[in-house]
């Protein structure tokens, strides 16, 4: 019989992996999640999209936008995607760092994280993939015979590619605490855990998102006040406050995963059970 996801148990299990390793995840997240994203934010681009002329149609429009943003990135692209490496590994060696009985080092965990990467990110690559060409063959072929057929399709498509991204919320777990390194196993795993129980993940995952959205919403309703002070000022007051609100709702969201991932698996009682 296969187990069912208690999200109180889950949420309960959550923080007290957060608390009771509470000094290590501070150095961890702080390195992995707070520095990349606030990097980012002081040298990614901060200027204003330009007002497309007055009487341009939607593809001049969009075509204006890309260009922007092109244009914008073309000099940053490579922090973004060093910071996007920097943070997969973070992931990966915070759930080895919360979940492993052998009480590894920060510096043995990262390693394990730094291992894990790649089939992490091939992994991630591989689904995104083969769902992107699932989805272009049914939009494409539904606006190919008929516009408003297209335009009925997209809501299944929606739901397919929200449905699709539950099935593998728990790769990252998978490849950290399974030690699973081929791609393609790892996806099929977390598909397999999350067989009977995507409802309830999602379910989960909406409400932790609900209350991250509204307290991301105020803390950066209160750090736009700062921003005033100044272009170079704001934007250094901005990258610091994002890395903060990034640290600490990725640091929630790992946790959640490894107490879903323990509940699912059934290898010990719960996530909270595994230092004790």
């Amino acid at each position: 019989m296969r187990a069912k996801l208690d999200m109180g148990k889950a949420w309960n299990d959550a923080t007290a992996l957060l608390s009771r390793n509470k000094d290590v995840v501070w150095i961890m997240a702080g390195v992995f999640f707070f520095l990349p994203t606030a990097i980012v934010g002081m040298f990614a681009p901060q200027a204003e999209p330009a007002p497309p002329p007055t009487g341009a149609t939607p593809e001049q429009i969009i075509s204006l936008m890309s260009e922007q943003l092109s244009t914008q990135y073309a000099q940053v692209w490579w922090i973004m995607i060093l910071a996007g490496i920097a943070q997969a590994i973070g992931v990966l060696a915070m759930l080895t760092l919360l979940t492993d009985r052998g009480r590894p080092t920060v510096g043995e965990a990262v390693k394990t994280g730094a291992v894990g990467v790649v089939s992490y990110l091939v992994a991630q690559i591989i689904f995104f993939l083969g769902l992107a060409l699932v989805l272009g063959i049914v939009l494409g072929g539904g606006f190919a015979a008929n516009m408003a057929l297209g335009a009925v399709l997209i809501v299944p498509a929606m739901i397919l590619l929200v449905y699709a991204s539950i099935k593998i919320s728990l790769l990252a777990p998978v490849i950290a605490i399974e030690k699973q390194l081929n791609p393609l196993a790892a996806l099929s795993r977390s598909w397999q855990l999350t067989k009977g129980n995507s409802l309830m993940i999602f379910a989960f995952y909406i409400l932790l998102f609900l209350v991250i959205f509204v307290i991301s919403l105020i803390a950066g309703l209160l750090l736009n006040l700062f921003a005033a002070m100044g272009d170079s000022v704001g934007t250094i007051v901005l990258a610091l406050g994002q890395g903060l609100i990034t640290m600490a709702y990725t640091s929630v969201i790992v946790a959640v995963m490894a107490s879903i991932y323990y509940q699912l698996s059934g290898n010990i009682g719960s996530a909270s059970d595994v230092f004790e």
